[in-house]
Formats: C-alpha cells, structure tokens, sequence
C-alpha cells in the first residue's frame, strides 16, 4: 500500500507544476498567501493538529478516522491560508 505513495507525490507535484506553469493566475493568487507565510503556516497547524489530536490537548486521533483526518488537515489548511 505504500508503494503508490511517492507515485502518487511524483503525480501531485507534476500536476501543480504543469497548471502553473500553464497560467493559472486564479489558483496562483489564492495559494501565494499561504506560501508567503508558510513557516507561520507550518508551525500553526502543527500546534492545533498536536493539540487536537493528542492526549495533552483533546485527545481526538483515536476517534478519528482517515476521512476525517484528511478532512481536518484541509480544514485547518483553508482557515490558516
């Protein structure tokens, strides 16, 4: 199961670069936020997904399954960008 993964990361990264570079200016101003404050970004969503997730904080990651999970990650990821 984790043979496709780098696939699929070759895949993703292949995939943002051919849409930028082909003039997606729209995406490009909604993500360049994000990329601009990308330590903030970094560091934030590790404190609330630590604190969420982990017994010192909620203690939420056994209650979670892989769909929320993803779920939360893109939730956080949009109210941080």
């Amino acid at each position: 199961s984790f043979g496709a993964v780098p696939i699929m990361a070759v895949g993703y990264l292949a995939l943002f670069s051919w849409l930028f570079s082909n003039g997606f200016r729209r995406a490009q101003a909604f993500l360049a936020p994000a990329g601009q404050m990308s330590l903030t970004n970094y560091l934030a969503s590790g404190a609330i997904g630590c604190w969420v997730l982990y017994g010192y904080g909620l203690g939420l990651f056994r209650s979670f399954d892989l769909g929320m999970l993803t779920a939360f990650g893109f939730g956080l990821w949009l109210a941080l960008a």
